[in-house]
């Protein structure tokens, strides 16, 4: 036991001298490791962003959002059920019901969208510093900083409505992109008596589940077909199971990616590791042979496999962590994407147990070697 620590200083010098002398053999370990981690990353981090690409449109488009515009000429109106026989929420959805009228609402010599909104529904603009006396809300084209009063000309009427700052705008903001003006219920029911109007069922999730909205999608279109309404259902559910499909593939291209890597290093491991051991074979069993315990001769194997591995995956890491802007711009063609080593650590911690894995299997010949019976090689 007093020996030991003079046995792991002659190990550990032993190792670094065995390095100075023939440098090619941990430099190839680092090198090799560095390029194929670094080249794996790269790869991978296209993947990465093309998938939150794909995920920022349909966030865009309303992912969360299922969307009906069923037709309702003025004969139909009178008799149209405020719900539908559709619950508000269930099944882990909100159902929104609007009334889109025909008639357009001015502000400054522009026109808007006239909107309809339940009074169950006036959550949607939940969050706002200022709210209207008579319930009229301004949705505006584009962002607006605060949410100051407005002149809204209505059926030849001028009603004061609040602006709805675009933090306060939701989902309403993916259906009407353009603006619209927005009036409680029963206000206007002398106009889409005579109008009709058009009714926009907006479905929203609390989670975007392709299951649960692919379900859904197929109702709303039964319902349209065997009540013969003039309706069309708008979602983004082929982008989501495109979503899925990409996600899905990367799983499987990181795992090939991790697979080649893992057995490349092995090779390269277990011929570095067994060459250099052969080498100084003679000297460990006469260590052995003097009482030093054979599993430390396995671990300074180990551990200098795992001071080199590692510190080339430090080292990639590092790297692409320093290029990531560099190479998300000029070499993946991806401008205004962000990347960093935190959008990146599934995929690092994957590399890094398929390397340690591969320092486990390569230890395997050096175990089979020091195990071998002292006489065998002093002979």
């Amino acid at each position: 036991m007093k020996s030991f620590p003079s046995v792991l200083f002659y190990l550990t010098v032993d190792t670094l001298h065995r390095w100075v002398m023939r440098v090619s053999n941990p430099l190839a370990r680092f090198l090799v490791v560095f390029c194929l981690v670094f080249c794996a990353l790269t790869v991978l981090s296209h993947y990465l962003l093309s998938a939150r690409t794909l995920e920022g449109q349909i966030r865009k488009n309303g992912g969360d959002m299922i969307v009906m515009a069923r037709y309702c000429p003025s004969s139909e109106v009178a008799a149209l059920d405020p719900l539908e026989g559709m619950p508000r929420y269930a099944g882990g959805r909100e159902c929104v019901i609007l009334n889109e009228l025909f008639q357009n609402a001015t502000i400054r010599d522009r026109r808007f969208k006239l909107v309809e909104y339940p009074l169950w529904g006036a959550g949607l603009f939940q969050g706002m510093d200022v709210r209207p006396d008579n319930g009229v809300f301004v949705l505006p084209p584009r962002s607006e900083p605060g949410a100051s009063p407005e002149e809204v000309m209505v059926t030849n009427h001028r009603v004061r409505a609040v602006v709805v700052p675009e933090y306060a705008a939701m989902a309403l903001r993916k259906i009407y992109p353009n603006g619209g003006v927005f009036v409680p219920e029963g206000v206007l029911s002398a106009l889409k008596m005579r109008t009709g109007l058009t009714r926009m069922y907006m479905f929203r999730f609390e989670q975007t589940e392709v299951a649960s909205m692919r379900v859904l999608e197929k109702r709303l279109l039964k319902l349209i077909e065997l009540d013969g309404w003039s309706a069309q259902v708008r979602s983004s559910l082929e982008l989501l199971e495109e979503l899925e499909t990409t996600r899905a593939s990367q799983q499987v291209y990181r795992m090939g990616i991790s697979l080649g890597i893992g057995v490349i290093v092995c090779v390269l491991l277990t011929s570095i590791s067994s060459m250099e051991f052969r080498q100084n074979e003679y000297i460990y069993a006469l260590m052995n042979s003097f009482g030093v315990n054979r599993l430390l001769l396995v671990a300074v194997f180990m551990v200098e496999n795992c001071v080199l591995v590692f510190g080339a995956l430090a080292c990639a890491v590092t790297l692409f962590h320093g290029l990531s802007g560099f190479l998300v711009k000029e070499f993946l063609k991806m401008p205004g994407m962000t990347l960093s080593v935190v959008d990146m650590r599934d995929d690092i911690v994957l590399l890094s147990v398929s390397l340690l894995t591969c320092i486990a299997v390569s230890t395997i010949p050096i175990v089979c070697a020091v195990f071998r019976p002292v006489g065998c090689v002093l002979k």
